[in-house]
């Protein structure tokens, strides 16, 4: 059984990224773990409050959300109906990144399911802020952003960007083939091409990536920089009407190490789709 975190701050972007988790996971047995963490402290205020006040707004923050996530259980309980699905919730008096990282060790976790707003306006300056902190800072857990509104419908064409210059451990690809393998979706490996041709290492790990797909229908495509990674990442997938993108947050990646550019920052903020970022295996 799937052991999901779905953090949540009880927004519709929230509810949106747990109505995803539970049609993509509809078919397969889950434990489900709604979390909502809240903050109260002097770092937090726009000026020093007392003793008294910070315990009064403490207790007001602690009541709003152990009653949201009660109407939230019971919501599921009156009206989902889906006997390979269980709830809980955790409320925790923590920041959501390490609320979560407590939960994830607490609780088993497998997968972070969680809803991000995507970009806006020309600078893209980054609305929702949680979902930053936990991809910069959640390495022991894959963690899935879904994009506002985003309505998940099917997963036949996943996006799987790679230099070949990182050897990926099979172990952590397994959350991409598990989903590859439940909903027969085709892997569409992405090579963003820096050089004219690979060098021994790259086909090595190429070859080593093949043996890691064997089982799975999957592609591979070499596409040469036009603008920026980011830019070609997601240009790739709306060709192919990509259901996900995927990517492994490895030190130091390619895509930043080459580029100058925060890519999985990036592409998590303007993407369509929702994105997988896999932890990298110490």
């Amino acid at each position: 059984m799937k052991r999901i975190a779905l953090p949540t701050d009880f927004s519709d972007n929230s509810w949106n990224a747990i109505f995803c988790a539970l049609k993509m996971f509809e078919s397969q047995p889950c434990h489900f773990v709604m979390i909502n963490a809240y903050e109260v402290g002097s770092l937090h205020m726009a000026r020093p409050v007392s003793t008294r006040v910070a315990g009064t707004l403490h207790d007001s923050a602690k009541k709003l959300s152990h009653e949201g996530l009660k109407k939230m259980l019971t919501y599921f309980d009156d009206t989902y109906r889906n006997e390979g699905h269980s709830f809980e919730v955790v409320s925790k008096n923590n920041s959501v990144v390490d609320a979560l990282e407590e939960v994830v060790v607490e609780k088993g976790i497998d997968l972070i399911i969680m809803g991000t707003n995507g970009a806006t306006g020309a600078k893209g300056v980054f609305m929702g802020s949680n979902a930053v902190k936990v991809l910069k800072n959640i390495r022991s857990c894959p963690v899935l952003v879904v994009p506002s509104g985003f309505e998940f419908k099917q997963l036949k064409r996943l996006v799987f960007p790679t230099d070949f210059t990182h050897f990926y451990n099979r172990t952590e690809l397994l959350p991409m083939l598990y989903l590859a393998e439940r909903n027969h979706t085709t892997l569409h490996i992405f090579h963003v091409a820096q050089t004219i041709g690979l060098s021994e290492e790259q086909e090595y790990n190429r070859a080593t990536l093949k043996k890691h797909f064997k089982g799975h229908a999957y592609e591979f495509h070499k596409v040469d920089i036009q603008n920026t990674v980011s830019n070609a990442i997601k240009d790739f997938s709306k060709a192919i009407h990509a259901d996900m993108m995927v990517l492994v947050h490895y030190k130091h990646t390619f895509l930043e190490k080459i580029t100058q550019e925060p890519v999985v920052k990036k592409v998590a903020f303007s993407a369509e789709v929702p994105l997988l970022v896999l932890p990298e295996l110490e």
